[in-house]
């Protein structure tokens, strides 16, 4: 008996987060800030992996200072902790808004959340230019 409460909770919390994301994607909005952080994101994962192949050391010049010079270095493969820390923020936002998808004034959330998530993903991608220019140029 305990099982099937636990399974009809379970179904019912499923069903509910289900309404909370089509809520988010109906909105019109929505879309345009889906289709730019696709690209943005794409535009990103394309160049750290430019960045990545392109190199020729053990290491890689992840951050250079005007005042100090470089002050951050680390393994190749870190390049790709940029993208995946714009998809997680990407991911996160999403979810956020899902939750406040039934809340009075979700859909300023709405805007808040993805144009964040632009803005970041924007910011992540001209420090990938940024270490692109550091390492290889």
């Amino acid at each position: 008996m305990a099982y099937s409460s636990t399974y009809a909770r379970l179904y019912d919390a499923l069903q509910r987060m289900g309404k909370s994301f089509a809520l988010v994607i109906k909105f019109t909005a929505s879309k345009y800030y889906f289709v730019v952080i696709l690209v943005l994101q794409i535009f990103a994962w394309l160049q750290a992996i430019n960045i990545y192949n392109n190199l020729s050391g053990n290491l890689l010049t992840l951050h250079y200072n005007i005042d100090f010079g470089v002050d951050l270095v680390g393994e190749p493969f870190s390049i790709f902790y940029f993208p995946i820390a714009g998809l997680l923020l990407a991911l996160l936002n999403f979810l956020l808004s899902a939750s406040f998808a039934r809340k009075e004034g979700a859909r300023i959330m709405f805007h808040l959340y993805f144009s964040a998530s632009i803005l970041v993903n924007s910011f992540l991608n001209l420090a990938l230019f940024a270490v692109y220019l550091i390492n290889l140029q």
